[in-house]
């Protein structure tokens, strides 16, 4: 075909295209010039967004006096490679400006709403929304044993201890509350469910301390038994004890336990309202409380019993010391400790004097472990199945030196006086306890541990 000629045909061809696309336009056309008119907006709003961020970052920040400053945080070449840099220069702004506190119950209800999380350090969420400690659910597995042979060691030197308390009139007793993660089992979040249960701390004591002498009473069993038939919730679902409901039946069983071993009567508690349905409070939904959230769902309806002391004209009181867990703080609340176990006191974790404590740190190792005992009628170690691992705190084998090797005992007391004090010196100052509950954050260790860490250094050891 001559030049010319195709040329022409290349021109008509290209006419005849685009009066053909002026008449029919692609739909594909139109949505392609519309995308980045939409991506452009969004970039815009993510800039404002961003600038704002920094203009308020650049404001004065409102130090809170209990953390460290903004600027304790370095940025080192390992800090940033393990990840360390990013995770203490977030918590630092997170506590130290005004939009990351602002900001941060929306983080939290975000993750609550869309990811099934709660943003609260060793809890997590499982089906139904219900709130879980984690090493409750190692408690259930088996994860935490410690061993026959460990716990064939602490019941022997708790019946030692048992014994020597005896000859003086004072009776010990061992008490096993229940674990969430063992009574509310059904709902534990999959990811758990993938482990094997094995033989558990629990298990063993329980089958173990039938060949010893021991005053013991078994919550646990009790409370799985009621749980097909309770017509009240016995475990909250955004709480992590048991029920305030389960706390008053547990209160008022060991009284009735504690008046068969001694042979007297005790005030007892009695009620004849039970308010019910009733939105959570006291302990009932203390996880929730901790978890930030800009709403809070309303959850599971609880019961809580209208109740008083009442007592037979020759009641008396039984002095009772315990040592515990948290799971006894309740019988501080509901008036057990004042009315009935004639104002004893609460050992927490065998660590904090409480109630004392509660106004001013007072620490087990600050008073006299002898006198201290044998002032009492009634020793009580309480322990949840999560906290078998660590069996009475210590108390047990600080309680078996004293009896058994006296000299022994005392010399300890003394070559870890500069520990112990220094260990209540970091408990009493913000930035050391923060940084420490930190520490034991990074290092997945409990902020005791963490706490002796810190002491260490500071003592140079």
């Amino acid at each position: 075909m001559h030049p010319r000629l195709i040329l022409l045909f290349i021109s008509d061809s290209e006419s005849m295209a685009k009066q053909k696309k002026k008449e029919n336009p692609a739909p594909e056309i139109k949505k392609e010039q519309t995308q980045p008119i939409a991506l452009t907006a969004l970039w815009y709003i993510m800039l404002l967004f961003f600038a704002v961020i920094v203009i308020l970052q650049l404001q004065k920040p409102e130090t809170d006096p209990k953390t460290k400053p903004v600027d304790s945080v370095k940025l080192t070449l390992s800090s940033w490679f393990d990840h360390s840099y990013q995770r203490d220069r977030e918590e630092q702004l997170k506590k130290n400006s005004t939009i990351g506190r602002k900001s941060i119950p929306l983080k939290n209800q975000i993750d609550f709403n869309w990811f099934h999380k709660i943003n609260v350090n060793e809890f997590v969420l499982g089906k139904d929304d219900y709130i879980f400690n984690i090493p409750y659910i190692n408690a259930y597995l088996g994860r935490d044993f410690v061993g026959e042979e460990k716990i064939n060691e602490h019941l022997c030197k708790t019946q030692v201890v048992a014994d020597t308390l005896k000859r003086k009139g004072i009776d010990l007793v061992v008490v096993f509350a229940p674990g969430k993660g063992t009574y509310s089992a059904e709902y534990l979040p999959e990811k758990y469910l993938k482990y094997p249960r094995t033989t558990t701390n629990y298990e063993v004591y329980t089958q173990k301390i039938k060949d010893f002498n021991i005053h013991f009473l078994d919550f646990q069993s009790w409370f799985l038994e009621m749980k097909k038939d309770t017509k009240y919730p016995l475990f909250p679902q955004y709480g992590h004890h048991w029920s305030y409901y389960g706390e008053v039946l547990a209160a008022d069983s060991l009284i009735t336990y504690f008046e068969q071993m001694r042979g007297i009567h005790l005030p007892h508690l009695r009620w004849k309202e039970i308010d019910y349905p009733a939105a959570p409070k006291v302990r009932d939904a203390d996880i929730l409380g901790k978890a930030k959230l800009k709403t809070a769902p309303e959850g599971m309806m609880m019961a809580y019993p209208k109740f008083g002391y009442a007592a037979l004209p020759d009641a008396t009181k039984v002095k009772t010391l315990a040592i515990a867990d948290s799971y006894y703080r309740g019988f501080l609340y509901l008036g057990v400790m004042q009315n009935v176990f004639d104002n004893g006191k609460y050992w927490y974790y065998n660590n904090k004097v409480i109630p004392e404590s509660d106004t001013k740190l007072l620490e087990v190792w600050e008073v006299d472990l002898k006198k201290e005992i044998e002032k009492n009628e009634v020793i009580l170690i309480l322990n949840a199945d999560a906290t078998l691992a660590e069996f009475s705190s210590g108390f047990i084998d600080q309680a078996y030196m004293l009896y058994t090797d006296p000299k022994q005992y005392y010399e300890k007391v003394a070559a870890e006086k500069d520990l112990f004090k220094t260990k209540k010196m970091i408990r009493e100052t913000p930035s050391l306890l923060s940084e420490s509950v930190e520490n034991a954050q990074r290092m997945t260790v409990p902020v005791d541990s963490a706490i002796t860490l810190k002491a260490l250094e500071l003592l140079g050891k």
